[in-house]
């Protein structure tokens, strides 16, 4: 039961990893591209519901990455399971392996520079966003448990993430 736990845990962060997530993978033209926001002040950042994914609005961009929360609950399992010591050998240098790698793609992010989207909105109950030349993914194809991501935040925290953009937007 505590592996398939683990396993659900990660279904997310694989799926962005796998998806190309990466702080500069999300803009057609690399040249354009600025490869790290990190020094950019946060404006606001929602959680959806199930506490899994964030929404980041900073002064230059904007993000979809695993929430905090959930990447200390991961983090927290794979700790419990490296001190499981039930594998010897092989397996556990396999085991290492595998979790040391999913490890690192945990902070990935979807990222776009905020000059990239076009606008923002609240419709039919889903956060609806539109980027201007989307590259290998986009926001609305990212999912958490079966349901599309954007769908998962409650209403009166995206309408203040979308007035939070629209002023940031303006103001450029």
């Amino acid at each position: 039961m505590k592996r398939t736990a683990l396993v659900n845990s990660l279904i997310v962060a694989m799926a962005m990893a796998v998806a190309g997530f990466s702080t500069a993978a999300c803009s057609k033209k690399k040249e354009e591209a600025k490869t790290d926001w990190t020094d950019a002040e946060t404006v606001m950042v929602i959680t959806n519901r199930t506490g899994e994914i964030d929404l980041v609005l900073t002064e230059e961009s904007l993000a979809m990455k695993l929430s905090d929360q959930k990447l200390e609950e991961i983090e927290s399992e794979f700790e419990d399971e490296r001190e499981s010591g039930d594998e010897t050998g092989l397996a556990a240098d396999f085991k290492t392996f595998v979790l040391d790698s999913v490890e690192k793609m945990l902070n990935q992010r979807l990222i776009y520079p905020l000059d990239a989207i076009n606008a923002m909105n609240w419709q039919n109950g889903e956060i609806v966003i539109d980027v201007e030349g989307e590259g290998f993914i986009s926001f609305s194809e990212v999912s958490v448990d079966g349901d599309m991501a954007l769908e998962t935040f409650r209403e009166e925290d995206a309408l203040a993430f979308i007035a939070a953009f629209e002023k940031l937007k303006s103001a450029r």
